[in-house]
């Protein structure tokens, strides 16, 4: 079928398919720098703080299929922290750990800084239930340290009268995950941390999640797991799950979430991730009743860990890339804006402050200290001798960006869900 014969297609099936619409709750609006959220990473580990590294030392991902694996000899290595990391940028404040107290709250200062007013972190299961991420990372120990890191900055800044920074929960994925399991991660989260200071809470007292790769899930899964989530909490959470693909949006609706978030930052990944399609998705958004959170990136480059994957690369062009995407969620006049990311060094996604720093290959690789200048070529790296850095712009270029897009969106008038909804639908799907 021709590609327009299938879009229309999709969009004739789109338009006939029931409105599914979260009626029964309370949309979810948040205000000022609650707006805007960004994703918040808390999967590394240095040896001065937790005896060993994570994620600065990741390794070099095969490619999934054989004949393009063998295309990319030197997968599997590990880079070699403290000098030769496995990001393409090299961070301000060095590698570090994200169970260092003073770490987190600098962080947690500089999001708010930037008119960031809720930091997503990102949480990887239970023990005894989760394996880890892909480095066997579990996140629990640390969500803890960053809890109260935020609760200290946040103490010191109502001191001056600045607003606080609060955490709310990114769910990712692990082996085995299911709706229940959800449900069971969400029930222990609150149990452990729902009282906590810096969780955030909306108006209502809810608490926010947010459920990466949610679409690998039906909605009659996730219908039944969230309902019984929200009945066990004593203020029901709101969940975001991810739109990737054209139908996410009606899937959503359909398994009770309360709002939908595109988190990828190349829009060669799919339809949620492209920008051009963020209008008509927030009116779909709206026509469900579903909250939508546009994901804004500053670029992405994770060919340190997927060297395979050039296509997906989005170069960040001094900052008109990230400027770009903030001009076009902003059009789309959602209710929050997330930012991808606060801190994902190896995918290059991050704001936070990133410096220019030279790096001899040679001689570090004769002392093991870095990997060797063929086995780099043989990656196809695009720089051996150097990290990348922000330009002109500065190491806080994306930081002061951000402040000043987040002030627009947090002086924007929220745009509610339409009371008719079914009125809405209708006027929608007559214009497809």
């Amino acid at each position: 079928m021709p590609a327009c014969r299938r879009l229309a297609a999709a969009l004739l099936a789109a338009a006939a398919a029931p409105c599914a619409r979260a009626s029964e709750r309370a949309p979810f609006l948040p205000a000022g720098a609650n707006k805007t959220v960004a994703f918040f990473y808390l999967w590394y580990s240095t040896p001065e703080v937790d005896g060993n590294w994570s994620h600065w030392d990741h390794h070099i991902l095969p490619h999934w299929t054989p004949s393009v694996a063998a295309q990319w000899p030197g997968a599997e290595t590990r880079w070699v922290p403290p000098e030769d990391v496995h990001a393409p940028f090299w961070p301000a404040r060095g590698p570090y750990s994200s169970r260092d107290p003073a770490a987190l709250r600098a962080q947690v200062d500089e999001l708010r800084g930037a008119g960031v007013g809720v930091a997503a972190a990102s949480w990887w299961g239970r023990a005894g239930v989760s394996a880890g991420d892909s480095q066997g990372v579990l996140t629990d120990a640390a969500l803890r340290a960053a809890l109260d890191a935020a609760a200290a900055s946040n103490a010191a800044a109502a001191a001056r009268g600045a607003p606080p920074v609060t955490l709310a929960l990114h769910l990712e994925p692990y082996a085995g995950r299911s709706a229940e399991s959800v449900r069971a991660d969400v029930a222990h989260l609150l149990a452990s941390f729902g009282s906590h200071a810096a969780l955030f809470r909306d108006a209502a007292g809810r608490p926010l999640f947010f459920v990466y790769d949610s679409y690998h899930i039906s909605a009659s899964e996730w219908r039944g797991a969230l309902d019984a989530a929200r009945a066990a909490a004593p203020a029901p959470p709101v969940f975001f799950g991810l739109w990737l693909a054209f139908s996410d949006g009606a899937a959503l609706a359909e398994g009770g979430f309360d709002g939908a978030y595109t988190y990828f930052a190349s829009p060669a990944v799919g339809f949620g991730a492209d920008a051009r399609n963020w209008p008509a998705m927030a009116r779909e958004a709206r026509e469900r009743g579903l909250a939508f959170a546009p994901s804004v990136a500053p670029g992405y480059d994770d060919s340190k860990i997927r060297p395979w994957n050039a296509a997906t690369r989005v170069e960040r062009r001094g900052g008109a890339t990230y400027a770009a995407a903030w001009e076009a969620a902003l059009a789309a006049e959602p209710p929050v804006v997330t930012v991808t990311s606060a801190n994902e060094w190896g995918e290059g996604t991050q704001i936070a402050p990133a410096a220019p720093r030279a790096l001899d290959v040679d001689a570090l690789a004769a002392r093991g200290a870095a990997l060797p200048r063929a086995t780099r070529e043989r990656l196809r790296l695009r720089s051996a001798d150097a990290y990348e850095d922000y330009g002109a712009g500065g190491p806080g270029l994306y930081l002061e960006m951000t402040a000043r897009f987040s002030a627009r969106l947090a002086a924007a008038a929220p745009r509610a869900p339409p009371a008719d909804a079914e009125a809405e639908a209708r006027r929608y799907h007559a214009e497809l």
